[in-house]
């Protein structure tokens, strides 16, 4: 059985990697922290601000789920849900949603919005509906996407790179 210490520094370790892919420091900050090691859950709530070198994340409440048996091949973290005012940052891309679900096994990350549209941002470019997965390749790379309208249509806008907007310029310093 893990102490507490122990339990949150495995979670730092081990979220980058298994939440975004990242190999650096993950720093978490949040009005709130409750573990449960029996459930094997950890909860963040009140403002959490989480950030590593490539990612920011921001949201009212995160819940990461791990495993947590002795057996090494069954260590890691479990799922990763953010809730509330979801923004993820990656590069140039922003992701917004009420919420936000990271499945590892499954290589998924789901946003979804019960108030309006979860979005996708990439300079000009836009994806917006209820739900938009995206199916990840081992790497983290984006393989499949995926959006749902709900009750509304799903909508995207894309920029083709020589107009100044879309994947070909992310700053105006270019």
């Amino acid at each position: 059985m893990f102490h507490s210490t122990r339990l949150l520094a495995l979670l730092m370790a081990l979220l980058v990697p298994a939440y975004l892919g990242a190999a650096s420091k993950l720093e978490i900050a949040a009005d709130k922290l409750d573990m449960d090691e029996r459930s094997r859950v950890a909860t963040f709530s009140g403002n959490v601000q989480a950030h590593d070198q490539e990612m920011k994340l921001s949201a009212e409440k995160m819940v990461v789920r791990y495993f947590g048996d002795d057996n090494q091949a069954n260590k890691g973290v479990r799922d990763v849900k953010a809730e509330g005012n979801v923004v993820i940052r990656v590069g140039d891309r922003e992701g917004r949603g009420d919420s936000a679900f990271y499945k590892v096994q499954e290589n998924t990350m789901e946003l979804t919005s019960n108030r309006g549209k979860a979005t996708i941002l990439r300079g000009d470019d836009r994806l917006e509906g209820k739900r938009i997965v995206l199916y990840l390749t081992k790497d983290r790379k984006i393989e499949r996407v995926s959006v749902q309208g709900g009750e509304g249509r799903v909508s995207a806008r894309i920029t083709p790179p020589e107009s100044g907007g879309g994947r070909g310029k992310t700053s105006d310093k270019e």
